[in-house]
């Protein structure tokens, strides 16, 4: 399945030690209406659930839409 929404936009969150593109596993609400659309990539608008640590390495991450 591809990261890449309808519109051809895809979402990453990066740091100085990690890269990971925001795909259908990290959608928010997985028992809501928005649900199917955002893991069909198909949605208007999507909610991600992205895991952070304070005890992650990073000073700071960056979060890219491309």
């Amino acid at each position: 399945m591809s990261d890449v929404d309808h519109t051809g936009v895809s979402v990453s969150v990066k740091g100085r030690h990690f890269n990971q593109t925001l795909g259908w596993e990290f959608c928010s609400g997985q028992d809501g209406a928005e649900f199917v659309p955002c893991i069909d990539r198909t949605a208007s608008n999507y909610t991600y659930t992205i895991p952070l640590s304070r005890f992650m390495p990073d000073e700071s991450i960056l979060l890219q839409f491309q």
